[in-house]
């Protein structure tokens, strides 16, 4: 199929990145925080996206926002377009953490973020300065959902994974007591706990 080069090329192609974010944080506020850029500027960016899909995309309803049903249809497609366009361009781009400057989400239970934080925390500073952690709250009964939603990068947690599932999208790392599983990094995400950025 030939691409239409002259209008994809008026298309800033940053507002994929940022419809992503408003289509699953459903927030101004939080997806302004994804990416990276002021809630001004995020509420700029979905004027401009209503008037590129001709549509409001998010409404505001008694629970807060929602996503119309032409959002609705646009997840999927946005989220496996983002995530082509990541495989093309960091396909050959080795991680270094000395240079890296990334958000990675990191779930946790409140015992275990006390536990290891601290080390890690410490350890980050000295070996990738750039490299920052969103914590998240974890519910081990929907850690391995999580994963396979692409909802986290990486999470921890006591107790045993939940049996008669197959998640194909990770590693898994298991021991008797705990468990560790991590997944490639993906474009933006959406997690229904708190979190905050260390």
């Amino acid at each position: 199929m030939a691409i239409d080069v002259a209008n994809l090329g008026r298309i800033d192609l940053n507002l994929l990145v940022h419809l992503d974010a408003l289509l699953t944080e459903r927030s101004v506020t939080k997806a302004a925080a994804c990416v990276g850029i002021g809630q001004s500027a995020m509420s700029h960016n979905l004027a401009r996206l209503r008037e590129l899909f001709g549509d409001e995309l998010l409404t505001r309803g008694a629970d807060g926002m929602r996503l119309t049903p032409r959002a609705a249809t646009l997840r999927e497609p946005v989220r496996s377009a983002l995530a082509q366009v990541e495989a093309v361009v960091l396909r050959d781009q080795a991680f270094d953490p000395a240079t890296a400057v990334r958000t990675f989400r990191l779930g946790l239970s409140d015992s275990m973020e006390i536990l290891i934080m601290p080390a890690l925390l410490a350890r980050m500073r000295q070996i990738a300065p750039g490299v920052h952690f969103r914590l998240y709250n974890v519910d081990s009964s929907r850690l391995l959902d999580d994963l396979d939603a692409d909802e986290l990068d990486l999470a921890v947690a006591h107790g045993l994974l939940p049996q008669g599932q197959f998640h194909h999208k990770r590693r898994t790392l298991l021991t008797e007591r705990s468990c560790a599983c991590s997944m490639p990094r993906r474009p933006v995400s959406r997690l229904r706990s708190r979190s905050r950025t260390t």
